[in-house]
C-alpha cells in the first residue's frame, strides 16, 4: 500500500514538473494516468491556468498527454475561486478596481459563467469609465466540478500611466497614514478618522462634459487622493485604499439609490470579519451637522430604505454595535494621547 502511494506521488510529481516546464508531450506509463493528470490540475489551479487545451491518447499502459499552453504562459497571476455567480462577479469587480489585465477564476460547474458575464457587461461596464471591454474565455475543465475561466480587461488608460498613478497614490497613502493614525489607535477610530479626512478634503465633482480620461480619474482613488475631486466611486475607492493600508476589511459596494437610474458606490467595513457595517462617505461629505454621519455604520435594514445593491452572502450588516458612538467615545478618552503621537485632531470630527 505504501509502495503504491509512493508510485502515485512520483507520477504526479512527474506530471507537475512537466507542466511547469511547459512540455507539450507528457508520457505517463500508469494505468490510471488520466485520473492522475486531473488530480494534479485540481491540486494546482495556478498551473491549470496556463493550459489552454489537453488531448489524451490512451495506450496499453497509461498514455500521452498533448498540452497546449496559453499565449502568456509566464503569467503567474493568482487563480481565484468561486462557488457562486456573485463570487465570480466580485472577482471581476476586484480585478477592475486593481487594473488587472486578466484574472483566472476556478468556477463551480453549477455556475452559468456566460450569464454572469453578460449580466456584468449590461449592468456594470458603463459604471467603470476607464474600462473599454471585457473578454471571457473558458480556459480548461479542471474536473471535479470546476471550470477554469479567464477574464481579460482592456482599459482606456495604459499600464505605464496606471503604474505612475499607483505610485502617486501609494506615496499619498504614506503621507495620510502619518497624520491620521498612530500605532495603538483602535481600528474603529481609524475607520472613523479616515471617513472624516475624505469628507473634509475631497470635493464631489461631476462634469458631464469631461473627457473619458478625466472621468476615469473622477471614479478612482487617484481622483480623490491626488486631484481632491471625484464622484462616489472615487470616495469609495479611496476609503478602501486607506483602510486596506491599515489591515481593516473594507469592500466597495456598487448599487443604486432607489428611484434613480444612476449607479452609486459606497463601502462595507468590518473589524473582525464577522460583523459588517455600511459607510457612505460621499453622502456624509455633503451633509451638515448630525447628517455628517448619517450613513456611517448602518445596517442592511437601514440601507434598504433607500438603496439597492448586490449582497454578498457572507457580508451581512446586522449592526450589533454602534461603531460611530464607539469611535467618538474612544476619541474623547484618548484623543490627547493620539495627538501627542502626531495625529491631526482636525479629523476627529
Amino acid at each position: 500500500m505504501v509502495n503504491t502511494a509512493m508510485r502515485i506521488d512520483a507520477y504526479k510529481d512527474k506530471i507537475k514538473t512537466a507542466l511547469l516546464n511547459k512540455q507539450e508531450k507528457i508520457s505517463v506509463e500508469y494505468y490510471n494516468a488520466s485520473n492522475l493528470f486531473q488530480s494534479v490540475l485540481r491540486e494546482n489551479p495556478t498551473i491549470a491556468a496556463k493550459i489552454k487545451n489537453v488531448q489524451y491518447d490512451e495506450l496499453l499502459v497509461g498514455g500521452v498527454f498533448s498540452v497546449t499552453y496559453t499565449v502568456d504562459p509566464d503569467n503567474d497571476s493568482e487563480v481565484l475561486h468561486a462557488d457562486t455567480g456573485e463570487q465570480v462577479e466580485d472577482a471581476m469587480h476586484k480585478a477592475i478596481r486593481h487594473y488587472k489585465l486578466e484574472v483566472s477564476v476556478s468556477v463551480a460547474k453549477s455556475v452559468n459563467v456566460s450569464e454572469v458575464y453578460n449580466n456584468f457587461l449590461v449592468t456594470y461596464q458603463g459604471y467603470y469609465s476607464n474600462l473599454i471591454s471585457i473578454e471571457c474565455e473558458q480556459q480548461f475543465n479542471i474536473f471535479g466540478g470546476k471550470n477554469l475561466v479567464k477574464f481579460s480587461f482592456n482599459y482606456r488608460i495604459g499600464r505605464i500611466k496606471l503604474s505612475m498613478m499607483e505610485r502617486e497614490v501609494n506615496k499619498k497613502l504614506a503621507e495620510i497614514n502619518n497624520i491620521l493614525f498612530c500605532y495603538d489607535m483602535p481600528n474603529e477610530v481609524k475607520a472613523f478618522v479616515a471617513h472624516n479626512y475624505l469628507a473634509k478634503t475631497v470635493v464631489y465633482w461631476l462634469d458631464e462634459d469631461a473627457g473619458p480620461l478625466e472621468k476615469s480619474y473622477m471614479q478612482s482613488a487617484y481622483g480623490a487622493l491626488i486631484n481632491k475631486k471625484c464622484v462616489c466611486q472615487g470616495y469609495a475607492e479611496a476609503y478602501k485604499r486607506i483602510l486596506d493600508s491599515q489591515g481593516i476589511t473594507c469592500e466597495v459596494i456598487c448599487g443604486k439609490i432607489k428611484g434613480s437610474p444612476d449607479y452609486h458606490a459606497w463601502n462595507v467595513v468590518s473589524f473582525d470579519d464577522k460583523e459588517f457595517y455600511h459607510v457612505d462617505v460621499t453622502w456624509d461629505a455633503q451633509g451638515k451637522g448630525k447628517n455628517r454621519y448619517k450613513y456611517y455604520g448602518l445596517t442592511d435594514e437601514r440601507m434598504r430604505e433607500d438603496r439597492i445593491w448586490t449582497r454578498l452572502s457572507y457580508m451581512v450588516c446586522a449592526g450589533s454595535e454602534n461603531i460611530l458612538e464607539k469611535a467618538q467615545v474612544q476619541l474623547v478618552q484618548s484623543g490627547g494621547l493620539f495627538t501627542s503621537r502626531g495625529v491631526n485632531k482636525k479629523y476627529f470630527n
